[in-house]
């Protein structure tokens, strides 16, 4: 599956970078992916996806590793990841493997912020979504399913027709 990802994430970024960038009111300088939230060893497998997009691997940076935080599905923290190295004034673009409440992302930016780096925004790969959780859940799960997908349809404002 990796190169299909790296496919998916390569065409998304392409089509859609000067979208992100007018939403942001920033380009970003760097790539960077969110970490395992479970402090998995070995290198992330988006990073290894990323590895097979050339023009994306030339941006990426592995800038956060696993903090002494606490996680959870639900529940954010300022110190659930640590920074690598120095980041002041970077503009970074945050990729995730999943979304699923906002979480992890919402920490990982937390963390960059703090040592100093611009988030510009998060681009997750996947999203996770239960319909049983709520009525506002199956709604938009009804919605998405209706919705055929296109490359072209941005999920941002400034870029819908």
């Amino acid at each position: 599956m990796r190169l299909r990802i790296a496919a998916l994430l390569y065409r998304f970024l392409a089509t859609h970078r000067d979208c992100i960038v007018n939403a942001a009111g920033r380009d970003w300088n760097v790539i960077t992916t969110v970490p395992s939230s479970t402090g998995r060893a070995g290198t992330h497998p988006l990073e290894l996806v990323i590895q097979h997009v050339p023009p994306v691997e030339q941006e990426h940076a592995t800038l956060l590793r696993r903090g002494p935080g606490q996680l959870g599905h639900n529940r954010a923290s300022d110190d659930g990841f640590e920074v690598t190295e120095e980041v002041t004034g970077m503009s970074v673009l945050l990729v995730d493997d999943t979304f699923t409440s906002g979480a992890r992302g919402q920490s990982a930016a937390s963390a960059l912020q703090l040592a100093g780096a611009h988030v510009v925004a998060l681009v997750p790969v996947g999203r996770y979504i239960r319909p049983d959780f709520s009525p506002t859940t199956q709604t938009f799960w009804e919605n998405a399913r209706a919705t055929r997908f296109d490359f072209e349809t941005c999920c941002l404002d400034p870029c819908l027709a």
